[in-house]
């Protein structure tokens, strides 16, 4: 059996380091430093104590979680020749232990970690005058700030900026969540107090691996950037029975239906335009909707957002079997007839013919039609393009012919349209509507209709 015992060192200051993490460092045979850049290493000097530092991986390494990788092999490595004693700052937010228990050669091979005084308590008492009283704090290095689901509302310590670099890329990822000139709290070194600065000035100050710097959680009253749960808490606070917007508070499921509709469409424009910013902001109608319908939901205790996210969290896992799972397709055809197999799976659609008759009624009329032809294809071969033109022409011909309009044969005209689109992969409901886009235009500009090149 293979072993690895993991030592807090903290900040390298033996006062501070537990007995048995003392003891351990002192009684290692193999001692492994992930980095000797750390007042640790002046103490191990100092009482002779041998030791070697995984540092030439932070210069070979392509990323940190390469490193990190590459880090662990190195130590399970070493454990041929007998036990491994690995000190680093903290075992907390260390990602080089994670890879320790992810690539271990066997399964009964140990890691053992040592109780200390780890570096996020040393970091929280040179903090504390800035932390919550509550102690909501979260912990992270900064190699791994940009895979950190980060809740501005809590406070963030951010440790290990270990250059300039590091420290510009924490800048960045902030920035999308901070104003420039919002504060934070910068620490250099252990032996210093940390002092307050905007965050533009993050990058410009000299760091080193035992440089921090916390970010204080704001409330989203305080804020000028949000996130999805922000917005969740916007619309508890709307809804509040009490102090919440009578409007709002009154909104059923149904009462808000015609507002998907519109903002949905509003969304359709702004894409049509070409818009970003305004696609951007009418994205963010739409998605207003969808909280504000799972708000409705939780309040007749129906469901909340967080079942709308598994619901569609799951659904899509479930139809990329191809991305998540082991399937493999041949071609974009392949994949579409299985994704048709798993809904009707899902929806309990046993049939094409049931799958055929659960198309949603709701849906505008020519996007019904279009959803009718494809679903209808297994049973009934749609036919070639050129016959879909001609049945419009044959159609055409016919009302031509007759003295009054024949409203049957108006609606297989129109769907004859719309059996032409889907054969030719086209959203009749948006052509339609670019038609009529140009007839206002012509209409408003007093001229005839205008014609396609």
């Amino acid at each position: 059996m293979k072993k690895i015992v993991v030592v807090p060192i903290g900040n390298g200051d033996p006062d501070w380091m537990a007995p048995g993490a003392v003891s351990a460092l002192r009684g290692a045979d193999r001692l492994v430093l992930r980095t000797d850049h750390h007042p640790a290493k002046a103490w191990l000097l100092r009482h002779h104590i041998p030791y070697v530092s995984l540092d030439e991986f932070y210069e070979s390494a392509e990323d940190f979680e390469a490193m990190y990788a590459a880090m662990a092999a190195r130590l399970w490595e070493l454990t041929e020749e007998g036990p491994v004693t690995y000190a680093i700052p903290d075992p907390l937010s260390d990602r080089s232990l994670d890879h320790l228990y992810l690539s271990r050669p066997a399964p009964e091979d140990e890691v053992q970690v040592l109780p200390g005084v780890s570096r996020l308590e040393l970091l929280q008492s040179l903090f504390r005058e800035h932390l919550p009283s509550s102690g909501g704090c979260r912990f992270v290095s900064a190699a791994a700030l940009p895979e950190t689901d980060y809740d501005p509302n809590v406070s963030l310590l951010v440790d290990e900026l270990d250059n300039e670099i590091l420290a510009g890329e924490v800048k960045l990822f902030l920035s999308k969540y901070m104003e420039d000139e919002d504060d934070v709290f910068f620490l250099s070194s252990d032996r210093e107090p940390p002092v307050s600065i905007p965050l533009m000035e993050l990058d410009r100050r000299p760091c080193s691996h035992l440089s921090a710097v916390l970010v204080p959680g704001r409330p989203w009253q305080s804020r000028t950037h949000f996130t999805l749960f922000d917005l969740e808490q916007i619309m508890d606070r709307l809804r509040d029975p009490l102090s919440g917007c009578p409007w709002d508070r009154k909104q059923t499921h149904a009462s808000l239906r015609e507002y998907i509709v519109e903002e949905a469409w509003e969304t359709v424009g702004a894409i049509e335009e070409g818009d970003p910013l305004k696609l951007s902001d009418e994205l963010g109608d739409l998605l207003f909707q969808v909280i504000f319908q799972a708000a409705v939901g939780k309040g007749t205790g129906d469901f909340d957002i967080r079942d709308v996210l598994n619901h569609i969290c799951r659904k899509m896992i479930r139809r990329h079997p191809h991305v998540f799972g082991e399937e493999t397709f041949l071609g974009a055809e392949e994949q579409g007839r299985r994704w048709e197999s798993i809904k009707r799976m899902e929806n309990g659609n046993e049939s094409v013919e049931q799958s055929l008759m659960n198309v949603c009624r709701a849906l505008p009329s020519l996007k019904f039609a279009q959803k009718v032809a494809k679903k209808s294809a297994p049973l009934r071969p749609l036919p070639p393009a050129e016959e879909a033109l001609a049945r419009i022409l044959e159609d055409a011909a016919a009302l031509q012919s007759r003295r009054d309009p024949d409203p049957p044969l108006v609606g297989d005209l129109l769907m004859a349209c719309a059996l032409y689109c889907q054969l030719n992969h086209l959203d009749a409901e948006i052509l339609l509507r670019e038609a009529a886009n140009r007839f206002r235009d012509s209409a408003l500009s007093g001229g005839d209709e205008p014609k396609e090149e």
